[in-house]
């Protein structure tokens, strides 16, 4: 366990105070602001735009954090250092996600802004210095604590961000109360933070097959983007409905009515591997437990792919 721990917490700090790491999450700033000012300006005042639109953006962004886990590490060499140290490729492995799975829980805290804009917007007579003016200074404070603690790998540093991290996660709370509508917020985030962990695992799983990380950067969106939009957009082209066999049948139309069977069942295949409906449940406030069991199972069948990975190109 303290394998992990230190793996992850060298791969966090890495990812915090790369010039990479800041790009990215200031890229995600900036697109999840659009998809919430242009609902605002509709007089749509929710956080559903967000939650939905943000998946495209997170395909092409996650990935250029995984590529290099272990994929820059096989091409300089410094895997075989690691690996001849006391651990397994299974802490290698959880310990990489963990770190930037991490980075990522960074990346959704930054967007806490935009509850408490939305509560603000919301507020009938409620005062808006807290949640609201309190919450947004607590958010700039953490980050820039947090930004902080990492590059001077202070521990007394990382408990004060840890103290403001929680009391910022107080006045979300109370903010999300204030909207009137804290239901779906709060499935939303859930949602982000199980398809955003699904994306981590799947880019360590690429990043663990190759040593180029520009391969793994473009296997890893080909794959996001099959499993969101393509998945998605051949489920809305077939025919979804139950095809129904006629009385006296005669050879032709059985087999149309096989061919249109197997095509229903394609479609609800399809209908089932399709992580973007699924986020959509999560936005509209429904939490399903069919939904966990698919973003868990992917999860774990990416890392132990990934260990497999790493296990082979450790022997070749």
């Amino acid at each position: 366990m303290r394998a992990i721990r230190t793996i992850a917490e060298r791969e966090f700090r890495a990812l915090i105070t790369a010039p990479l790491g800041y790009v990215v999450i200031l890229f995600f700033l900036l697109v999840s602001a659009v998809f919430f000012v242009a609902p605002l300006q509709r007089g749509l005042a929710h956080m559903r735009m967000v939650v939905g639109n943000t998946t495209i953006w997170l395909v092409f962004l996650l990935p250029a954090i995984t590529m290099r886990l272990l994929a820059e590490e096989k091409k300089q060499g410094s895997i075989e250092i690691l690996m001849t140290s006391p651990v397994t490729e299974t802490q290698v492995v959880l310990g990489k996600y963990l770190g930037a799975l991490g980075y990522y829980l960074v990346m959704l805290f930054s967007t806490f802004q935009f509850v408490f804009a939305l509560a603000w917007v919301r507020k009938s007579q409620v005062s808006a210095f807290f949640p609201t003016y309190v919450g947004l200074i607590l958010v700039a404070v953490t980050l820039v604590l947090l930004a902080l603690a990492a590059l001077r790998e202070s521990r007394v540093l990382g408990l004060v961000t840890a103290v403001s991290a929680v009391s910022t996660l107080i006045c979300v709370g109370f903010a999300m109360h204030q909207m009137g509508e804290w239901g779906p917020a709060l499935t939303g985030y859930i949602g982000l933070l199980l398809i955003g962990a699904t994306f981590l695992a799947i880019g360590l799983m690429t990043s663990a097959l190759t040593r180029n990380q520009i391969i793994a950067w473009v296997s890893t969106a080909a794959i996001l983007l099959g499993l969101t939009v393509l998945i998605g957009w051949m489920a809305e082209q077939l025919p979804g409905q139950l095809p129904v066999k006629e009385a006296n049948a005669d050879v032709g139309a059985t087999l149309k009515f096989a061919v249109n069977m197997v095509v229903y069942g394609l479609v609800q295949v399809l209908k089932a591997l399709s992580l973007q409906e699924y986020l959509q449940n999560f936005a509209m406030g429904v939490l399903d437990l069919r939904d966990l069991v698919l973003y868990l199972s992917l999860i774990a069948a990416s890392l132990f792919f990934a260990v497999r990975g790493l296990t082979t190109s450790r022997w070749t």
